[in-house]
């Protein structure tokens, strides 16, 4: 040997001399080695003419299939994993010629050469044809087909015996289970080929030929039987024995079919270990499981969940388990259920299941489909999650949200106490809902409002002295909940209360909050259930966050009234100083003229009489549009009473007496519709303002208005000829911020023009939604 390692020629020789072909890749995947056999098996005319072939040319002359006719990935190919240094298991492989279509069989190996440092310096592959065995190997099998059709296809071993038992015929399996062979055993007896024993009991099994030949009649053999093989082996086995009767109906011998049900016993075993490891971790999972056939009725449940229901597995068989499904929830639950077996689809819901306390628990149910790994469809395997939790974290987050969104457009005290009586009952599933307030000295608890309280009691405890001991009072005096959770609780702590209240309201249980605003006490809400009301920690937070809203929309409206008789009082301040500035100046001025028109007249002026006249009446008429302009402003519903274009001409009235101007206004109405009211104000206001601008600052001689209203859109135009300015770097006197805020509140197009020496010109657009 070590003379042929150092003689290349010779190892060489002994290389093409083999049948097998065997090449070598470098690392890069490249041959640099081919024995003449790979070049031969392969279709090339020499070995060096394959070794200069790529191997990816190489490679697309065939199809590779794995032994069942797959698709074989390049990945796996032996060499390709050993040069990566993997794990390179030997592959059956058909190598199919894709212009021929002609198949070759070949088992491929492939071992890794290291080098001196341990890395991988090429690899050999081993290339094993293998085509002849399997070919025999086919012809063989379709001989043992068509031998087993022969046979009446019955089973794997026949053996076939005579009128008195003895042996006529045996086929190769029966040979190979029983271990002899059919030219040794032919006319012998059945029991000395075939000897069956009890696998438990180990006694003799009657021999199922016996049997036969005794009644006539077919019989099969005895569940736990062994075939006792010669030499001793022990095969479990099941057969069926049948007369062989003549055409003239005479008994001729037996046939005896039987077969080896190692594999079954062995495959039944592991599913029976496999059952037992899925139910014991099934058993101790966190989650409700369940499994259903394809008929979709459920044929198995895990411990949890019979702990959950409280039920027997008997009782949640079949549709059984829908039994504790919310009446709510239940048609909807198994139509999802049912749909989805249909559909052979995943599904996830949610439902409340009773548990064994009779209370209904939410449940995510998921759903998944079941399948052999040949595609048949076995049912379903589900899991059960308890997510009443989240669901009441979800379902308080959404009351507390429509709470706050329905305390935050109340402006009264009342308003807010109003939506608390309401909103608390459906929030919290009480009966009673009552609002106290502190009087103003904090000696008192007065009711605001309430819900669901009957007459009697709302009068007898309409105001509470903070002295007494009850369960508001006491809340409000400490600044700390009252949770009174049962009956039992009720009568020990408020006994006296207790009995009085069971007359009228029946309350069990009952919760007290202080409401509460930066360490600051306004008063209490109080809620009272029918029944008992166990309230965990999540639900504590929550009324806890619930009165903690409350609180804080009573701070607002009570800063709302302030704020609101700080408004009206400025607003009085204001009219009196219109009213002295402008009304009082405008009689002033009319009564000096009314005073000199008699000496006119005495000196024979009738010309300046005239026009003296003509002043005083412009005087009165304006003072009487002052007046009536404050007459609105003091009573808001004659604003929205008076169309806007009779508003518009008394505004110009108005101004004619405090600035000599020619002011024109123009009225285009076309299919006009009430404006609303938010609409109808801003246009007067931004019209007011405007004006006021153009006395005060523009220094014009001439302005003009003109309103144009349709059905589409109505739209206001203001320009003068004064001496104009930079809307960009004018400062918030002249009023712009306001102007450019009530259009937006109403969603209005605002754009002021001005120019400076080219006057001022506003237009206010506003379309129909």
């Amino acid at each position: 040997m070590h003379r042929l390692l150092k003689s290349p020629q010779q190892l060489a020789s002994v290389l093409n001399a083999v049948a097998d072909a065997i090449t070598a890749q470098d690392k890069n995947g490249q041959l640099i080695y081919a024995n003449d056999a790979a070049a031969r098996i392969l279709g090339f005319p020499s070995a060096e003419a394959l070794t200069n072939t790529p191997v990816e040319e190489i490679v697309s002359h065939y199809e590779m299939l794995t032994e069942h006719g797959q698709p074989f990935p390049l990945q796996d190919l032996p060499g390709r994993r050993a040069l990566l240094g993997l794990d390179s298991p030997d592959q059956l492989i058909r190598f199919r010629i894709r212009q021929t279509g002609e198949e070759q069989w070949a088992i491929v190996k492939a071992r890794p050469v290291h080098n001196q440092d341990g890395g991988i310096e090429f690899v050999v592959n081993i290339f094993q044809n293998i085509t002849r065995l399997k070919l025999a190997e086919q012809s063989l099998d379709e001989q043992r087909e068509r031998l087993r059709v022969t046979l009446y296809s019955i089973g794997d071993g026949v053996i076939a015996t005579d009128i008195g038992g003895r042996v006529t015929m045996m086929n190769p399996v029966a040979e190979r289970l029983t271990g002899h062979r059919q030219a040794d055993v032919l006319g012998k007896p059945i029991q000395d080929v075939f000897y069956v024993i009890h696998e438990h009991t180990r006694q003799p099994v009657e021999n199922p030929v016996h049997t036969v030949l005794a009644c006539g009649e077919a019989v099969a053999l005895a569940n736990h039987s062994l075939l006792v093989a010669r030499g001793g082996a022990e095969i479990p086995i099941e057969d069926s024995s049948a007369p062989i009767i003549t055409r003239d109906g005479t008994l001729a011998g037996v046939v005896l079919v039987f077969h080896d049900v190692t594999e079954r016993r062995r495959a039944e075993a592991d599913l029976r270990e496999r059952e037992a490891r899925f139910r014991t971790m099934a058993d101790n999972a966190p989650v409700l499981i369940w499994m259903a056939g394809p008929d979709k009725l459920c044929h198995y449940f895990n411990k949890p969940w019979l702990d959950f229901t409280g039920r027997a597995m008997e009782q949640e068989l079949g549709m059984g388990w829908a039994e504790g499904v919310h009446p709510d929830d239940h048609d909807r639950c198994l139509e999802m259920y049912s749909s989805s077996f249909d559909a052979r689809q995943p599904f996830m819901m949610e439902y409340r299941l009773r548990n064994n306390q009779g209370e209904y628990r939410w449940m995510l149910d998921n759903g998944i489909p079941l399948y052999t790994p040949d595609g048949r469809f076995e049912g379903y395997i589900g899991s059960c999650m308890d997510i009443t939790e989240r669901k009441q974290h979800e379902e308080r987050t959404q009351l507390l949200q429509d709470v706050t969104a329905a305390l935050a457009g109340a402006v009264t005290v009342e308003q807010v106490a109003d939506i608390m009586a309401g909103k608390v009952i459906d929030a919290l599933g009480g009966s009673i809902a009552v609002v106290y307030l502190l009087t103003t000295d904090s000696q008192f608890l007065e009711i605001v409002n309430s819900a669901g309280i009957p007459p009697a009691v709302a009068g007898r405890f309409r105001r509470l002295s903070l002295l007494t001991s009850l369960p508001i009072t006491d809340a409000v005096r400490n600044c700390q909940p009252v949770w009174i959770e049962t009956p039992e609780d009720y009568s020990r702590q408020y006994p006296q209360l207790y009995q009085t209240l069971q007359g009228f309201t029946n309350s069990q249980a009952t919760v007290c909050l202080p409401l509460i605003v930066q360490d600051r006490v306004l008063g209490g809400l109080g809620v009272s259930f029918l029944q008992s009301r166990r309230v965990d920690e999540g639900e504590r937070a929550f009324m806890l966050a619930l009165a903690q809203q409350c609180a804080q929309a009573i701070e607002r409206a009570r800063l709302y009234a302030e704020a609101q008789n700080l408004a009206a009082m400025n607003e009085r301040q204001r009219l009196a100083r219109d009213l002295h500035d402008a009304v009082s100046q405008t009689l002033f001025s009319a009564n000096v003229i009314a005073e000199s028109l008699p000496r006119l007249w005495e000196q024979n002026q009738p010309a300046r009489t005239l026009h003296l006249l003509e002043q005083l009446r412009l005087l009165n008429r304006g003072a009487m549009a002052e007046m009536r302009t404050l007459l609105v402003e003091l009573r808001p519903e004659a604003l929205l009473n008076t169309r806007l274009e009779t508003l518009l001409s008394q505004l110009i009235d108005t101004a004619k007496v405090r600035k000599q101007m020619d002011i024109t206004l123009k009225i285009n109405l076309h299919n006009r519709q009430p404006l609303p009211p938010e609409v109808h104000i801003a246009f007067y206001r931004i019209a007011q303002e405007s004006l006021t601008n153009i006395i005060k600052h523009s220094g014009a001689t001439e302005a003009t208005i003109e309103f144009t209203e349709t059905r589409q859109q109505a739209k206001l135009l203001i320009s003068d000829n004064g001496k104009g300015f930079n809307p960009r770097t004018a400062s918030n006197g002249i009023g712009l911020t306001s102007m450019r805020e009530r259009a937006d509140d109403i969603q209005a197009r605002l754009r002021i023009v001005s120019q400076k020496g080219k006057g001022t010109r506003v237009s206010l657009v506003w379309t129909r939604p």
